[in-house]
C-alpha cells in the first residue's frame, strides 16, 4: 500500500482544521487517493480545468478541499488543504487563487 506524501504546507494546513475535519481529510485520502486509482475521476475527485503550478487535481470533502498532483511513479502528492467558503477557497487564514 502506498502512502500518500504530503507537502510541508499541506501538513500545517492539515493540523489546522478542526479535529473533526482532519480525520475526514485523511480518511477520504485513504478512500479515494490511496485505495482507489487516484488518476479515475469521480464526483468529489476531479482534474482542475485550468493548469495549476500547485496541483492537477481537486478531492472535495465537504467544505474542506484537498489538491493533488500524481507523480510518474504512482505516488500522491498533497500539496495544499484549503476550505471552501462561499465561491472563495481560505488557505492559511487568507482567500486563495490556484
Amino acid at each position: 500500500m502506498r502512502e500518500p506524501i504530503f507537502s510541508d504546507d499541506a501538513q500545517r494546513q492539515l493540523a489546522g482544521l478542526r479535529v473533526y475535519d482532519q480525520r475526514k481529510v485523511i480518511e477520504a485520502i485513504r478512500a479515494q487517493l490511496i485505495n482507489a486509482d487516484p488518476q479515475q475521476e469521480s464526483r468529489n475527485k476531479f482534474r482542475l480545468r485550468r493548469a495549476s503550478k500547485y496541483a492537477d487535481y481537486e478531492l472535495r470533502i465537504g467544505d474542506p478541499r484537498t489538491f493533488c498532483r500524481v507523480l510518474p511513479d504512482g505516488m500522491v502528492y498533497i500539496a495544499l488543504i484549503g476550505v471552501k467558503q462561499g465561491n472563495k477557497l481560505i488557505i492559511n487564514g487568507e482567500e486563495f487563487q490556484l
